[in-house]
């Protein structure tokens, strides 16, 4: 069983592996800068990003187009080989091919709204940046409010946000671990409104331990980003998860 498990875990490794390098979009070099512990070499380092580091919300400093469309490569939601012919006509073009950008939005059903938004972000155009990201539905613009939020203390729509955040931890939503560190410094930032801290932090260790992490220092690692203190019990296979507030015992 375990085998089998780890052998799946290994399929999901390189099939996320292989959108990404062939997408073109992901550069090695912009990840190890802000990694310096990531191995050295294209290959390797990209790896280390399939297998660890997104899950592990690690900084990895990509370009608009990478910021956009990695995630969706990752989930393997649009076809890789359609991002290598973008990428490689719009750097022709110099990021100018809007008719190309539409086109490739309306094969791969994606809104140009979040790539607008990244792109107007690294050019430092924070007001178009904004505007962009207020036309984005919320379980798109969730992350972008957060990290506007945290860079530039624009707190405009962090309350939907939080209500989105939390209406989703209540139905049992899927959250990867940047989206757990998000919805906690949201919830922080504007006072746990409708809801006790303790609760909140049982929602976000329940939505935790649904996730498939590839192994023991990324499960770990991902739950100290969360915020809560850990304590191993090897006796019987569970972690104890201190909150500021509350003890909870979680099975992980």
């Amino acid at each position: 069983m375990k085998r089998t498990a780890h052998l799946f875990k290994l399929g999901h490794t390189f099939a996320r592996f292989t959108r990404v390098l062939r997408s073109g979009v992901f550069c090695a070099d912009l990840y190890r800068q802000a990694n310096p512990d990531v191995p050295v070499g294209k290959y390797r380092a990209l790896l280390h990003f399939c297998k660890h580091g997104f899950e592990e919300q690690r900084e990895w400093n990509q370009r608009a187009l990478g910021r956009w469309l990695v995630p969706h490569l990752l989930d393997g939601t649009i076809d890789p080989n359609s991002v290598n012919r973008l990428r490689q006509r719009m750097g022709a073009l110099n990021n100018q091919g809007d008719d190309l950008l539409e086109k490739f939005c309306d094969d791969q059903s994606l809104s140009s709204n979040n790539y607008a938004f990244h792109l107007a972000y690294e050019n430092q155009e924070y007001d178009e940046a904004y505007k962009h990201l207020t036309q984005m539905p919320m379980q798109e613009a969730f992350l972008q409010h957060y990290i506007f939020a945290r860079r530039h203390m624009k707190m405009d729509g962090l309350h939907d946000a939080y209500k989105w955040a939390l209406s989703q931890l209540n139905e049992g939503g899927d959250f990867a671990v940047r989206e757990l560190v998000a919805a906690r410094d949201i919830a922080a930032a504007i006072g746990h409104p409708d809801r006790p801290q303790s609760e909140f932090n049982q929602l976000i260790l329940s939505a935790f331990s649904r996730l498939s992490m590839q192994n023991e220092t990324g499960r770990l690692r991902a739950l100290w980003q969360i915020g809560f203190p850990i304590i191993l019990d090897d006796s019987d296979g569970l972690i104890t998860c201190c909150s500021p507030s509350a003890t909870m015992r979680q099975t992980c």
